[in-house]
């Protein structure tokens, strides 16, 4: 008589814990989370995030000072006196593309 074999193969079946959340799961292929929650999750506390965040604030720092920069163009700036005429034709700050900064 052949052995059978109930159930599914070893390496299928073995239970991880979520570095996450701590709770257990049964782990597929390179899962470290048990769930898509608990992989944004530790995404957002990685570094790799915060390099993402700072980068996307410097181009928007950017983006601001080249706006005020065309908008204010033909403007003075004195002690007592801000005036001038305001240049015509530049978009609005959220017109432009942060990809260009």
């Amino acid at each position: 008589m052949n052995d059978v074999v109930v159930g599914s193969p070893a390496k299928h079946s073995v239970t991880n814990v979520c570095k996450e959340c701590s709770s257990p799961f049964v782990a597929t292929r390179r899962a470290s989370t048990c769930s898509s929650a608990c992989r944004q999750a530790a995404y957002r506390k990685s570094p790799a995030y915060k390099e993402s965040l700072a980068k996307k604030k410097d181009q928007r720092l950017r983006r601001r000072n080249a706006w005020f920069k065309r908008k204010n163009y033909y403007k003075t700036f004195d002690f007592d006196h801000y005036g001038g005429p305001v240049a015509t034709g530049v978009p609005r700050l959220g017109m432009l593309d942060l990809k260009n900064y």
